[in-house]
C-alpha cells in the first residue's frame, strides 16, 4: 500500500505502459528468512480480500527497504490474481509456500531422478 502513489499507467509512443518502482531480486541464499513474511503478505494482501494469486513464484517476488530501513519482500505481477473460490482455493497459500520452499527430501529425490535419467541417456551412445 505504500507503493500506490508510485504505480501508474502512462501512454508512451502510443502504447500504454505500467510504471512502477524497481524491486530487487531475492537471492536464493536469503529466501528462507522471508518465508513467514511472504505467507503473511499472501494472507493479508490477497486472501483477506477474497483474492488468489495463482503465480506465486520467485520471479514475482522482490524486496525493498521500507521507511524503517528494513528489507521486506513484496509480491507483484498481479496479472494472475483472481477471485477466491472456496471449492478449489481453500489451501492455496500452503500450496504457494510449498512451491517456493519445496521439501528438501522431495528436491533431492527429484535431483536424483534427473541424474538417473542423464546417466541412462549417456549409456545410449
Amino acid at each position: 500500500e505504500e507503493f500506490t502513489q508510485l504505480v501508474s499507467i502512462k501512454t508512451l509512443v502510443g502504447q500504454e505502459t505500467l510504471q512502477m518502482p524497481h524491486f530487487s531480486t531475492i537471492i536464493e541464499a536469503d529466501r528462507m528468512k522471508f518465508k513467514n513474511d511472504i505467507k503473511i503478505i499472501l494472507e493479508n494482501n490477497f486472501h483477506s480480500k477474497s483474492l488468489v494469486h495463482t503465480d506465486v513464484r520467485w520471479r514475482n517476488i522482490g524486496c525493498y527497504k521500507n521507511k524503517m530501513n528494513e528489507i521486506k519482500p513484496i509480491v507483484y505481477d498481479l496479472y494472475d490474481v483472481r477471485t477466491y473460490d472456496q471449492s478449489k482455493d481453500f489451501n492455496w497459500i500452503n500450496i504457494a509456500i510449498s512451491i517456493l520452499y519445496p521439501d528438501p527430501v522431495e528436491r533431492l529425490e527429484g535431483s536424483l531422478s534427473r541424474l538417473s535419467l542423464l546417466s541412462d541417456f549417456s549409456e545410449i551412445k
